[in-house]
């Protein structure tokens, strides 16, 4: 079986990471894929060298195109199966230039049931198939370590971008309002803002953090509020599977999300996740007590860089801030209850399953299987 795989892998986003996933999941279980790239964005990443030698495939005689993408540029051409992956954060499709290009193509694919859902309302006859993002584990190796305070803390820790969607002023307000100077904690970001240099970019933290305290209004002098650690500039792929081995909590305030490969990791790693219940984290959190609730409102501040998208004609999820200082609190207060080795192995067991390369790679194989011969 030969598939044509496109999407914008080379990019150095999440999109990217789950697409070099995705290809060699499926070249793991013997299908001949063909990747070609399509930007999305200006940023560009690294790429893993089995997937720049299968680039070198070509395009002759393929069974089978999936496209990765937005799906304003899904598009058609022939008569083989045309396949699309669809990976979105809010509960609707965001408009009707997407219905009619998810129209074009014989088979959705998305990665949890809630986008399956919001296919299924505008488009009820088309045939969609749950398939979530797996993790490759050559990529899981840890790099060297970093010289941080962190000794003798908790260590709460968020990778994200620094943009609406992400809830990271909500975030640091239930962060800010849960501990003081006094708690033994410590909240680590690893996020940049998009466009702005890593010094502007911690700027930027730098003055929401200090905007957020003063609208707290919580002391009358802003170091009693605990601390923070602010990584703005690029790490490998190594360096931030080392943020996991030293981070104590995962913890994200996002949204929406169609995967988010933090959370996955930190599970991967054995690491106890706050993260709001909603959207993926609903179907694929293993700590259930630690879900953080949340209130469904329509999309307000989108602030990245594509058009047309998180507008408010749809809705994303605000959390509950008073859920989340409380699970903040908890996980603090009884850390080895969540970070005991068994319910760790638990963790990783639950992780592993879910998102088991060889098993995922076998489920797009059925499913382009079923495709060709439909």
């Amino acid at each position: 079986m030969k598939i044509a795989y496109i999407a914008p892998y080379r990019d150095g986003t999440g999109y990217s990471q789950a697409a070099i996933a995705n290809i060699l999941a499926m070249d793991e279980v013997g299908i001949e894929v063909v990747p070609r790239h399509v930007k999305m964005t200006n940023s560009v990443g690294n790429v893993p060298n089995r997937v720049t030698d299968l680039e070198e495939n070509d395009l002759n005689n393929v069974d089978a195109v999936i496209q990765h993408n937005l799906p304003s540029e899904f598009c058609r051409n022939g008569d083989i199966p045309h396949i699309g992956i669809f990976a979105y954060e809010t509960d609707k499709v965001a408009s009707n230039n997407w219905k009619y290009h998810l129209d074009l193509m014989d088979l959705i694919v998305t990665l949890n049931t809630f986008q399956k859902e919001a296919i299924e309302q505008v488009l009820p006859d088309k045939t969609v198939k749950v398939i979530t993002t797996p993790i490759i584990e050559d990529q899981k190796r840890v790099g060297l370590s970093f010289d941080l305070p962190i000794k003798g803390k908790t260590v709460f820790y968020t990778i994200s971008e620094l943009t609406e969607r992400k809830g990271i002023h909500q975030l640091l307000a239930a962060y800010y309002n849960t501990f003081s100077c006094y708690d033994n904690v410590i909240l680590l970001i690893k996020g940049h803002k998009a466009g702005l240099s890593p010094q502007d970019s911690l700027n930027y933290i730098n003055d929401l953090s200090n905007n957020i305290k003063n609208r707290l209004n919580k002391y009358s002098d802003n170091y009693m509020y605990p601390q923070i650690l602010v990584m703005p500039e690029y790490l490998s792929d190594e360096q931030i599977n080392y943020l996991h081995r030293i981070g104590d909590v995962f913890v994200s305030a996002s949204k929406g999300e169609a995967y988010c490969i933090p959370f996955v990791d930190a599970m991967h790693f054995g690491n106890p996740t706050i993260v709001p219940y909603h959207t993926a984290f609903r179907e694929f959190a293993y700590d259930r007590n630690l879900l953080v609730n949340s209130i469904s409102t329509p999309c307000f501040g989108y602030d990245g860089g594509i058009s047309r998208i998180y507008t408010s004609r749809e809705t994303w999820h605000n959390i509950e801030q008073i859920d989340l200082q409380c699970a903040f609190r908890v996980c603090h207060n009884k850390l080895d209850s969540f970070t005991n080795q068994k319910i760790v192995n638990n963790r990783k067991n639950h992780c592993n399953k879910l998102f088991n390369s060889e098993n995922i790679g076998n489920m797009f194989k059925e499913t382009i299987e079923n495709a060709i011969k439909a």
